[in-house]
């Protein structure tokens, strides 16, 4: 990565650990909290996880997408082959793209 990725990824992490990675209530509160504000947002989206993220579990994402998930399709879980944690992973990055452009048609359905 570049020196200005790094320097973002280190702000990012910062920023992170300042709010205690936003879990006051331990994680279940965290998951608990988000995905009932979520649910009843009733948004489409799209988690995308790397399939080799040594950083996050994709376990995580499976639960997350499993509280989320209400039948409708409205949320997918999309694990990416062969990436890893960052954004900035080429495989992500792509996936990323194509999430975004699915979750702008189910919005323009709407």
């Amino acid at each position: 990565p570049s020196d200005a990725n790094r320097h973002t990824c280190a702000l990012l992490e910062a920023h992170f650990k300042a709010h205690r990675f936003w879990l006051d209530g331990g994680p279940e509160a965290l998951l608990t909290s988000s995905t009932r504000a979520l649910r009843r947002a009733r948004v489409p989206g799209v988690i995308l996880h790397g399939e080799d993220d040594t950083i996050c579990p994709v376990t995580n994402a499976r639960r997350l997408h499993a509280a989320l998930d209400d039948g409708s399709g409205r949320v997918a879980l999309d694990v990416v082959k062969g990436a890893a944690h960052s954004a900035l992973d080429r495989k992500n990055a792509r996936a990323l793209r194509v999430a975004v452009r699915r979750v702008h048609a189910q919005l323009v359905s709407l």
